[in-house]
């Protein structure tokens, strides 16, 4: 049996790691339900998910930007309540669980003290915690991406690692079912990592990857022919993003500053000697890639940033942890360290109340739950937003 090539770094148990991870979980659900308004108004986009899952029209909004899996993941809620802020902490804890998962992922290759630490990074950053709450993809695609990039590494070290092999093709499936054209640009550096590396190069990871980008392309093509969904709800959208200005300015590049730092950090530990430097570069490599289309799309583009910070984090810790068990001057180190954490935690804290402050300013026009986003023959509809039934707070 492969134990020894599975095995941590170090010979913690499995429940310490568990107790570090689930901490971090918890703790980034506490942050989104402390920081981020639970009555919060619904943004452009969340408009025609919240529609489609109460009316439960398969074919409305559907585009390559927008699966079916967001409106799947709110459904249950949105059925059961017209609470904005019933949805916001159902989508809270929803999101602390796929935290969870998604670090669990890298448990053979790191110590729990790294994926906790990563955990921190991500969950610090002012869009992670925006949108952990909001009925929009991008989130989870980045913990899709995240366990994606951990499975693939477990499996290229281990081809009887099943459990890694199901969950790659999984979290390639999830980012898939959430935003195919996301998933297409995840799926290409993955394929290019098997056939640049011939050590991972055998048949477990390339069909696993290969599943993965069949079931892509598979919903690229579903998405292609989508709908726009019936021309009240296109009104309503149109009235939010008017009043929206979530994303944009200075909160947006400075979670683009903290990717940056991220790969930086990352960097300097894949050069310092690691036995195993691919468990850094890939990831790394990766979250580079995602950035280009982020950066086409503009500062503001939350998907794409939050792909490449979850996956940047790992060996951003990975270094952290490395850094203060090998200093001579530990204290002062954990001192350093601690500071650097509090600024950069401050600097995204001081981008959420922004974000958050533009959406609280935002005019009547901005839907205040989505009134208006309701299936057909629930109210009549108004663009205004005083239709007699919608999603309230």
């Amino acid at each position: 049996m492969p134990t020894a090539v599975n095995a941590p770094p170090r010979t913690d148990g499995a429940d310490r790691a568990v107790r570090w991870v689930t901490a971090v979980a918890l703790a980034f659900t506490a942050a989104q339900l402390r920081f981020v308004p639970a009555g919060m108004t619904l943004g452009a986009g969340e408009v025609g998910n919240v529609w489609q899952a109460r009316s439960g029209d398969p074919g409305a909004f559907l585009d390559v930007s927008r699966g079916h899996a967001t409106v799947a993941l709110v459904a249950p809620i949105v059925q059961a309540t017209s609470s904005t802020a019933a949805m916001r902490i159902y989508l809270a804890v929803a999101s602390g669980a796929g935290l969870f998962a998604a670090l669990w992922a890298w448990r053979p290759l790191h110590r729990p003290e790294t994926l906790a630490g990563a955990g921190v990074l991500f969950g610090g950053l002012w869009a992670a915690q925006l949108y952990g709450s909001q009925a929009m993809p991008d989130l989870w695609c980045a913990l899709g991406a995240l366990g994606a990039v951990g499975c693939l590494l477990r499996v290229a070290r281990d081809r009887q690692d099943y459990p890694a092999m199901l969950g790659l093709t999984a979290s390639l499936a999830l980012v898939a079912a959430m935003r195919p054209s996301q998933g297409l640009w995840l799926a290409l550096p993955l394929c290019a990592a098997l056939a640049v590396v011939p050590a991972w190069r055998h048949r477990e990871a390339v069909v696993s990857v290969l599943a993965g980008l069949v079931l892509d392309l598979t919903a690229w093509l579903v998405h292609e022919n989508g709908g726009a969904g019936p021309e009240p709800v296109q009104r309503v959208q149109r009235a939010a993003a008017r009043g929206s200005g979530w994303v944009d300015g200075w909160p947006g590049w400075s979670g683009f500053a903290a990717v940056a730092v991220f790969l930086a950090i990352g960097g300097l530990m894949a050069v310092s000697g690691v036995r195993r430097p691919g468990t850094a570069l890939l990831p790394m490599a990766v979250a580079a890639w995602m950035l280009v289309p982020g950066a086409l799309a503009g500062p503001g583009t939350a998907g794409f940033l939050l792909t490449a910070g979850a996956l940047a984090a790992v060996p951003a810790a990975a270094g952290c942890v490395r850094a203060l068990t090998r200093a001579r001057r530990r204290p002062l180190a954990a001192v350093l360290t601690a500071g650097c954490l509090v600024a950069h935690l401050a600097v995204q804290n001081a981008a959420l109340d922004a974000v958050t402050d533009a959406a609280s300013a935002a005019p009547a026009a901005h839907p205040a739950s989505g009134q208006g986003a309701h299936a057909p023959g629930e109210g009549d509809g108004r663009a205004d937003g005083t239709g007699s039934d919608g999603i309230r707070s």
